[in-house]
């Protein structure tokens, strides 16, 4: 089926208006699908907190990387999660939504149970799945 060229040209126009209403508004980049798990390797032990996600991108060059935030806050059992937004090269303008590259870290067994993810002043609570194998 194909879109005649005014239709599709209406749909690009809608596109590029949504980009730049979102841009002009200082809207965060929504967010979504947010999973930590903590596993381990098949012996049991090398335990890791795996957490991934998802974020509604404005651009396609745009990439959405986890790191830890310094400093942690004062529950030894919540690790805080700083999610950072960037562009390289050329793109174009298109709302999507996008993986998080995944974070990985060493942990202990339940060393934390619970992930905060900080984003242009917000912020997600997800609740650390234990998988045991």
């Amino acid at each position: 089926m194909s879109i005649p060229i005014a239709e599709g040209e209406a749909f690009n126009g809608a596109c590029a208006k949504l980009v730049q209403t979102t841009r002009e508004s200082g809207m965060a980049h929504q967010t979504r699908n947010w999973h930590a798990v903590e596993v381990s390797d098949f012996g049991g032990g090398n335990l890791r907190l795996m957490v991934t996600g998802e974020f509604q991108s404005l651009r396609s060059n745009e990439v959405a990387h986890l790191k830890e935030a310094v400093p942690q806050g004062i529950n030894a059992h919540v690790l805080i999660l700083d999610m950072a937004v960037e562009a390289s090269g050329t793109g174009s303008d298109i709302v999507v939504w996008k993986h998080v590259t995944p974070f990985a870290k060493p942990v202990s067994p339940r060393q934390y149970s619970e992930v905060w993810i900080q984003h242009d002043g917000t912020s997600k609570s997800v609740k650390v799945e234990v998988v045991l194998s």
